[in-house]
């Protein structure tokens, strides 16, 4: 019954995500564009130029990323990561990089669901020690979920997020100085180029 029904529009995409490319060769490759939003259904089919894709909670943290050697950088789906079932991106190096908080390790486990070997970067307690003081509280108890696709040691350091523990319940990818951030991303690479 509606306009732009009757027209045979079609809908208004509604899961619009972030894509960046890290290095000029990607970039080249991609045409150009230093940045783009594609819909969760063009991911699914597109053969990104990059053996690297790195998914991140954040459109922020995505758009302070360092230069990276190929590698391109997703963000904004947030809890919408279906998108990776079918993907092409399945058959690249995968890391994820969310909120240390209730929310990102429900998502990473998510993300485990449909690629089980991706890799959780800066989602430990390392981190959280390094940086508690920018934590905050959220107002809400975090209500424990089985997350069964979390390692042992992600599933604990959610479980220990309300035990007052730390000095919050949450850490914010933006609060990560992006020094630390870029040391981080490199030793990733490091990791994966040693693999090959």
């Amino acid at each position: 019954g509606s306009l732009l029904g009757w027209l045979g529009c079609v809908p208004h995409p509604k899961d619009w995500l972030v894509v960046k490319p890290l290095c000029e060769d990607t970039q080249a490759a991609m045409g150009g564009l230093p940045l783009m939003r594609l819909t969760s259904h063009t991911l699914k089919s597109y053969d990104f130029p990059a053996d690297n894709i790195l998914i991140i909670e954040n459109d922020q943290s995505c758009y302070s990323l360092p230069k990276m050697p190929n590698t391109i950088a997703i963000s904004g789906g947030g809890k919408n990561v279906a998108w990776l079932f079918e993907s092409c991106l399945l058959n690249k190096n995968l890391a994820y990089w969310g909120d240390i908080d209730a929310d990102g390790f429900f998502i990473l486990n998510k993300v485990r669901k449909y690629a089980p070997a991706i890799t959780s970067i800066m989602m430990d307690r390392a981190v959280l020690e390094l940086y508690q003081s920018q934590m905050v509280m959220e107002n809400h108890t975090l209500a424990l979920k089985e997350l069964t696709l979390l390692t042992e040691q992600e599933y604990e350091l959610y479980k220990s997020l309300n035990t007052g523990l730390f000095s919050g319940n949450r850490l914010e990818q933006e609060k990560i100085p992006l020094q630390y951030v870029q040391t981080q991303l490199q030793q990733w690479l490091e990791l994966i180029n040693d693999k090959e």
